[in-house]
């Protein structure tokens, strides 16, 4: 994930990149036409300052001419009274001849200077128009390149992405199966030191059975022996004293608490068979009308309530004893 990640910054860079090239681009092509107006501007400046500067020079020059032709023709009319009418009307006819000639070369000049300046204007256009067009090219190409590598990139990363899921979801499988296994072998495990932690309770209870057994024929030898010494004594007193001396009769021994008896039951359903266990919880819920739950018969036969809800479910699944649902008690 660090690897695409860092891919995907990597890609974001040259993506800003190329938009900041294209924008510095931009900028250039501005600053350039900016530029050739402004050399455009000046040039028609210095092209009208020079045109206004030819025109007075020959403004001048004409003027100098006149004064100096109206001091010749003065001269002229002193010297020539009669030729001065002619001369005049010479002068004249001249002077209009030269204004028109004059007139049509500045206007041919203003002719010209206005082809050239709508020719420089139009080719000016033209560059700028090819040089826009050329720009507007190169920056459409550069979005299609960059579109091109955005899209060429976001594939390798759609297949890198599947990939690592496929690879995580593969992970994903070993990692459930493995759980499963070590699940099952949890199980079995726990199956095995239940079965051996019942078959210690059921040595333990054995053991215990047995002591007791001992015990209680250690208390019912004692026991005799000390009715052997009361009928002893009571013989030898009867003998010395010649009177019965009052012997308590003694009872015969007391069968096992109710608790023992419990105990040695619980030792003894988990020794039997499945279908004796059935068949002693059959027994015990048979002797509850007023129902009993699982927990007071694992209570009462030395099961898990676990076990004992197995067996009592198969039970009622078989129709011989009645299950409610709500109390979770078994009745008969």
């Amino acid at each position: 994930m660090g690897t695409i990640r860092d891919r995907m910054e990597a890609t974001s860079q040259q993506v800003l990149s190329a938009r900041q090239a294209r924008l510095q681009a931009t900028a250039d092509v501005q600053a350039h036409v900016g530029n050739l107006l402004s050399t455009y501007h000046r040039d028609r400046q210095a092209m009208a300052i020079a045109m206004s500067g030819a025109f007075g020079q020959s403004r001048r020059a004409r003027v100098e001419s006149r004064h100096a032709e109206s001091a010749s023709t003065k001269r002229m009319m002193h010297s020539y009274h009669q030729g001065r009418v002619r001369a005049a009307r010479e002068q004249r006819a001249a002077l209009a001849a030269d204004h028109r000639d004059r007139s049509r070369s500045v206007a041919a000049l203003m002719h010209n200077f206005s082809k050239m300046q709508s020719h420089s204007a139009q080719q000016l256009n033209r560059n700028l128009k090819a040089f826009v067009h050329e720009t507007q090219v190169g920056v459409s190409n550069l979005i299609k390149k960059a579109h091109t590598s955005r899209k060429n990139r976001g594939r390798e990363l759609t297949r890198e992405l599947r990939r690592a899921n496929e690879a995580i979801r593969r992970r994903t499988t070993e990692i459930e199966m493995e759980t499963r296994n070590q699940l099952a072998r949890l199980s079995a495990t726990r199956h095995d030191m239940a079965r051996q932690l019942l078959n210690r309770l059921a040595s333990s209870v054995q053991d215990r059975r047995c002591a007791v057994a001992q015990l209680l024929g250690g208390f019912h030898s004692a026991q005799d022996s000390l009715r052997k010494d009361l009928h002893d004594a009571h013989q030898t007193w009867q003998a010395a004293t010649g009177t019965a001396m009052p012997m308590r009769s003694h009872a015969e021994p007391k069968k096992a608490p109710e608790a023992e008896q419990k105990h040695v039951a619980k030792g003894e359903i988990a020794e039997m068979s499945h279908a004796d266990q059935l068949a002693e919880i059959l027994q015990i819920i048979g002797r509850q009308p007023e129902g009993v739950s699982a927990a007071q018969i694992a209570g009462a036969v030395g099961l898990s309530a676990l076990q004992v809800g197995r067996l009592a479910t198969e039970l009622a699944d078989s129709g011989k004893v009645r299950k409610d649902e709500t109390t979770r008690r078994y009745f008969p």
